[in-house]
């Protein structure tokens, strides 16, 4: 059984209840290497036990004041590197959680003045649409989905829920993209590109 234990927020060392708090990278390296790179979030040294594991870095300097938070890059080819990689993408699928959820919020927020001030409007709008939407975060990111949405009130808003089909990340170690998640849900305000149908 291995003695460190890697989270979607941390690694802990086994008999310790102490999390060592992280994110990790899959970010390309200036040398070419293939691996992620485990960041700390705090400036607490990393355990001993992932010293005499990996290469630990840290160029503080307390002779100018330097600071510098503890990292290390876990190569591909090391044993404990299917850990790591799970850990990292279990954060990515948190993440992508977190950020649906504030969405849903803030189409609270912005949808609500106007189902108060439209009134019966809304009830006289039959509009649906169903269509495809593609969106494209980054040159790292992009997917495909299907949406069902309604027009609210005189056409500003549109409210609709969406399902991602597909959603894909470029993986600088595999170099090619991979599948984070199928079948994913999220409430969608912001407009997006979309063949549509209406009926």
């Amino acid at each position: 059984m291995e003695k460190i234990k890697f989270y979607y927020n941390g690694l802990k060392i086994e008999g310790n209840k102490k999390l060592f708090k992280y994110w990790i990278s899959n970010g390309a390296r200036t040398d070419g290497k293939k691996g992620l790179t485990v960041y700390a979030r705090t400036y607490d040294d990393f355990p001993e036990e992932v010293r005499k594991e990996f290469k630990v870095e840290n160029n503080s300097d307390m002779m100018t004041d330097h600071f510098e938070k503890d990292k290390f890059f876990v190569e591909i080819n090391h044993r404990l590197y299917n850990d790591v990689r799970v850990a990292h993408d279990k954060a990515l699928r948190k993440n992508a959680l977190r950020v649906k959820m504030l969405g849903l919020i803030l189409m609270i927020f912005a949808i609500f003045p106007a189902l108060c001030s439209a009134g019966n409007e809304i009830l006289d709008t039959r509009t649906i649409e169903i269509g495809l939407s593609a969106y494209l975060f980054s040159q790292y990111e992009y997917g495909f989905g299907l949406d069902v949405s309604k027009i609210i009130g005189n056409g500003d808003f549109t409210l609709g829920f969406g399902v991602n089909v597909m959603r894909k990340i470029y993986d600088v170690n595999e170099g090619k993209f991979i599948n984070v998640s199928k079948l994913d849900y999220e409430w969608k305000i912001a407009p997006v590109i979309r063949l549509t149908f209406k009926f």
